[in-house]
């Protein structure tokens, strides 16, 4: 069975979203100051939409337009419900870094004072990662 334009571009994206991440972890011991952290930010969340359109118009130029259908809606719920649980555990991490500076300092070496920031924008890019792989997940594996 041949893979569906949803998949592949599902499947894209998450090798991109991939690339980002290993990408904004190697960055991040650079990064001492705000400035600094809120330019990384900048420029990854702008080469994530960049790089993304331009992957999913490459894509669909060769692919007919498909229908969506019953099991492409419920791989996207299924999806978003896995990405939401990383957002909202990432959420609470960045919280607790904020409230408890002392204690998550010590247990993660994050004594960065531009850390919840940092902590933020990977909790954003794993949850974006986590719904682009669950998709290729579900298309291949079924729901």
């Amino acid at each position: 069975m041949s893979s569906t334009l949803r998949e592949k571009i599902s499947l894209l994206c998450a090798a991109l979203m991939l690339v980002l991440i290993v990408y904004y972890v190697l960055q991040v011991p650079d990064t001492k100051t705000l400035p600094d952290a809120i330019a990384l930010i900048v420029g990854v969340m702008l080469a994530m939409a960049v790089v993304i359109i331009l992957s999913v118009i490459s894509l669909a130029t060769f692919h007919r337009p498909e229908r969506i259908d019953e099991r492409d809606r419920l791989i996207s719920t299924k999806a978003h419900y896995n990405s939401y649980f990383v957002l909202m555990t990432g959420a609470w991490l960045t919280i607790s870094q904020v409230l408890f500076p002392e204690t998550l300092s010590a247990l993660t070496r994050l004594d960065n004072p531009t850390a919840p920031a940092h902590l933020l924008m990977l909790t954003l890019l794993a949850g974006d990662f986590t719904n682009f792989a669950s998709r290729v997940f579900f298309y291949r594996k079924g729901v």
